[in-house]
């Protein structure tokens, strides 16, 4: 994913400020996230939920996005915690944060805890739960949700497995997605409304929590090629009530202004819904 974050108008952007979990400071995911600009460039501090305290996870660089016409409205960031690979991704929307994370173990973990993946909303803090009450240190997140007495199996991936087509007719981005599964790989291969075809990307299926069982999403970071438009992609998908649900995020090395971020939902097709 890329980390070119310059950007003149970064002031202009509605994110900036601290923002609060709607489930408070003891929340199982991330109690604040502040979000700043200094020099032409955007960075997220982290603080997550804590007992007593939020714990710190410093700062990260963000990327800023476009969506939905509104400019610098929406952002991704990565956190490196050696053990564990989390991506944020934020947009402001009716005055709140919708935040989604992807959280990945590395290969050292042992493969004691599922990926996963997560949403979570949050508010301005209008000056509340300040800096005196975020005195935690470490990781926090119970050292991001207790290890199972074993190594988890496989996430199994048939909720996801097979075409998916988006149900918005009018889209210019991405109109179907095949998901294959072979010899324990995961792939999408996508085909925009202009008939291009990314291929088949490897992703990481996602569980709903670090026990495992059955996959709801998957994370894809590829970087598509000059027939793509040289474009550095984030993708993270989700289940919702049978619809599969993409978030794209596109960004343009060299052109922030260009950096995209679109929600794209997608459907069974009609014969495949009634097998």
């Amino acid at each position: 994913m890329t980390t070119d974050t310059a950007d003149a108008g970064v002031g202009l952007t509605p994110l900036l400020g601290d923002w609060l979990s709607t489930d408070g400071p003891t929340s199982s995911g991330f109690a604040r996230l502040t979000v700043g600009g200094h020099g032409g460039s955007v960075r997220v501090r982290a603080f997550v939920g804590g007992d007593p305290a939020p714990r710190d996870w410093g700062d990260a660089p963000a990327v800023l996005h476009t969506t939905l016409g509104v400019a610098r409205s929406a952002l991704t960031a990565a956190f490196d915690l050696g053990f564990l690979r989390t991506v944020v991704s934020a947009h402001h929307k009716g005055g709140i944060l919708v935040v989604t994370t992807s959280n990945v173990f590395s290969e050292t973990d042992e493969r004691t805890r599922a990926d996963y993946w997560t949403r979570e909303f949050f508010h301005r803090s209008h000056g509340r739960f300040g800096p005196s009450g975020l005195n935690g240190a470490g990781t926090g997140r119970a050292d991001d949700r207790p290890k199972a007495t074993r190594p988890v199996t496989a996430l199994d991936a048939a909720p996801l497995v097979g075409s998916w087509i988006n149900f918005d007719r009018a889209t210019t981005g991405i109109v179907h997605a095949e998901v294959a599964e072979q010899q324990g790989r995961l792939t999408v291969r996508l085909r925009e409304a202009d008939g291009s075809d990314w291929g088949a990307l490897p992703v990481i299926p996602l569980a709903a929590d670090t026990a495992g069982g059955r996959a709801i999403g998957f994370r894809a970071e590829p970087e598509l090629g000059p027939e793509h438009g040289s474009r550095q992609v984030y993708l993270c998908s989700y289940l919702n009530r049978g619809l599969l649900t993409i978030d794209v995020h596109a960004a343009t090395p060299g052109d922030p202004s260009a950096n995209v971020m679109y929600r794209a939902h997608f459907h069974r097709p009609d014969e495949q819904s009634a097998a």
